[in-house]
C-alpha cells in the first residue's frame, strides 16, 4: 500500500510540475486591439507635403488587431476601415486650419479677405475648395489603404513565463521574436522584448508599453 501511495504521489508531483511549466496560451487567447496614436508622425508628414505648419486637436490612430487562437495560431493586421475613418476625420479637421493660414499669409501681403475670395472665385474655386484639392493631391487615402492590403502577419504563438513568442513555424520559438507582457483584467501590456514591431516604435513616435485591449 505504501508503495502504491508513493507512486501516486510521484505521479501527482510530475503532473504538477508539468502544469507549472506549461504554456499560458489559454490566458492570452482571444482578439486584442491596440490603438496606436500616430498623430505626431502623420502631422509631420502632412506639414512637409503641404509646405505648411498646420495643427489640429484631432488625433490620427492606427488600430492593430491581434488574434491569438486557441489552436496556437495567430494573425496580426491593421483595421483598414478604422484607419480610413480616422485618416479622413483628421484630414477634414486640418482643412479649417489650412484655410485660416492661407488667409493670414495673403493678408500679410496686403490683401483683405474680400480680395482673396474674389481672386479665388476668378479661378473657379473657394479657398476651402483649393485647400481640399491640395489635401487630396498630397494625401491619397485609397492608395494608402491599398498599400495595407498585404500587410497581414500570421503564424504560431506560445505564451510562457511572461513572454509571448511569435513564429512562422509551429515548433520553433525564440527569444529573438517575443514580447514581454503583463496581464491585468482585459488589458495586455507589451513592456519590452525583441519583436520586430518594437523596432518601428521610434518611427511611429510611440513609447512602451504597448497596450492591447481584449475585445
Amino acid at each position: 500500500m505504501k508503495r502504491i501511495i508513493a507512486v501516486l504521489l510521484t505521479l501527482m508531483m510530475a503532473l504538477s510540475l508539468t502544469a507549472c511549466s506549461g504554456d499560458d496560451n489559454a490566458k492570452v487567447a482571444g482578439t486584442w486591439k491596440w490603438n496606436c496614436d500616430m498623430t505626431e508622425m502623420f502631422q509631420e508628414g502632412v506639414n512637409q507635403g503641404a509646405g505648411m505648419d498646420l495643427s489640429t486637436d484631432a488625433t490620427m490612430e492606427m488600430v492593430f488587431v491581434l488574434k491569438l487562437n486557441e489552436d496556437g495560431t495567430y494573425t496580426l493586421n491593421v483595421d483598414r476601415d478604422a484607419l480610413k475613418t480616422s485618416l479622413q476625420t483628421y484630414i477634414d479637421a486640418l482643412i479649417p486650419a489650412a484655410v485660416e493660414m492661407i488667409y493670414q499669409q495673403l493678408e500679410d501681403q496686403g490683401m483683405n479677405r474680400a480680395d482673396i475670395d474674389e481672386a479665388m472665385a476668378a479661378e473657379g474655386v473657394t479657398v476651402e475648395e483649393y485647400v481640399q484639392q491640395m489635401m487630396d493631391a498630397s494625401i491619397d487615402v485609397d492608395q494608402m489603404m491599398d498599400g495595407l492590403a498585404d500587410e497581414n502577419e500570421s503564424g504560431y504563438f506560445r505564451a510562457a513565463k511572461g513572454k509571448l513568442y511569435l513564429s512562422d513555424k509551429a515548433d520553433t520559438f525564440s527569444d529573438d521574436s517575443c514580447a514581454e507582457y503583463t496581464l491585468s483584467g482585459g488589458t495586455m501590456q507589451w513592456t519590452g522584448g525583441s519583436y520586430e514591431l518594437f523596432d518601428n516604435l521610434d518611427d511611429l513616435h510611440v513609447e512602451l508599453p504597448v497596450q492591447w485591449v481584449k475585445q
